[in-house]
């Protein structure tokens, strides 16, 4: 639900509220951990810190890097607060399945919509909705898709 909410707010606002998504990765961690998501306590916890510093740490460098070279904001702090929320609650295999997936369909759907509002390269959608939508993906198909993207290799 707070994904919902979240991909609601980023499109009307461009925004991210920290009061949804810093929470969150608290929560993301105390969930992660309790349930034993991954065998142990220690397990648990590790892979969701991992989760979360990976996905924050890596949007958190595209985005310094992006606005040091153009000398303009590309990424906004609540998409990099986001997908540590996620890395939080998912783990940090899924972060680089969730940040792979949103790159992906954010840029179809901003080329899209570029060629149809003629915009150019400037015009600037919201991250958030596709960061929540390859979270929800990888909640619901992520394990699997990775085990077949694996078989083909082995």
């Amino acid at each position: 639900m707070p994904l919902v909410i979240i991909s609601f707010i980023d499109l009307r606002h461009m925004i991210i509220p920290d009061i949804i998504s810093i929470p969150g990765i608290i929560i993301g961690i105390v969930v992660h951990t309790l349930f034993l998501i991954d065998g142990t306590y220690f397990i648990s916890a590790l892979n969701s810190i991992g989760g979360a510093l990976l996905g924050g740490g890596i949007l958190f460098i595209v985005a310094y890097t992006y606005e040091k070279l153009k000398k303009r904001e590309g990424l906004g702090g609540g998409d990099v607060k986001l997908i540590a929320m996620l890395g939080a609650f998912l783990g940090f295999k899924a972060v680089l399945f969730v940040l792979l997936l949103s790159s992906i369909l954010g840029s179809i759907i901003g080329i899209i919509m570029m060629i149809i509002l003629r915009k150019d390269s400037k015009y600037a959608i919201p991250y958030g909705p596709f960061i929540a939508l390859a979270g929800i993906v990888y909640l619901f198909f992520g394990e699997e898709f990775i085990r077949w993207y694996l078989s083909l290799f082995v």
